[in-house]
């Protein structure tokens, strides 16, 4: 997995608990290259520099792996509608 995150962007991605973690930087896209197979990605929507969270996903999936699941906020999802939606439960609903 890699996570994308608000954080300040460091010189190398780190890995914790086999989850790949780096911040936000102008150019994510560059970064991704140099990892292998993705199968998930989880990314902060608002991110720093040109592309936001939504359209690094995107480009992830149609250029680089078909395969791709990605964490996307409910109220942008909505607005993309060939993307499944996991629905979030709360107690009570």
């Amino acid at each position: 997995m890699v996570s994308m995150t608000m954080r300040p962007c460091s010189q190398q991605p780190k890995k914790l608990s086999g989850i790949w973690v780096i911040g936000s930087c102008p150019e994510p896209l560059q970064i991704l290259k140099g990892f292998g197979q993705i199968d998930l990605l989880f990314s902060d929507i608002v991110m720093t520099g040109k592309i936001n969270g939504i359209q690094l996903a995107a480009h992830r999936r149609e250029q680089l792996a078909a395969n791709l699941r990605e964490f996307i906020d409910r109220k942008a999802a909505e607005k993309l509608p060939y993307w499944d939606v996991l629905q979030k439960t709360r107690k009570g609903e």
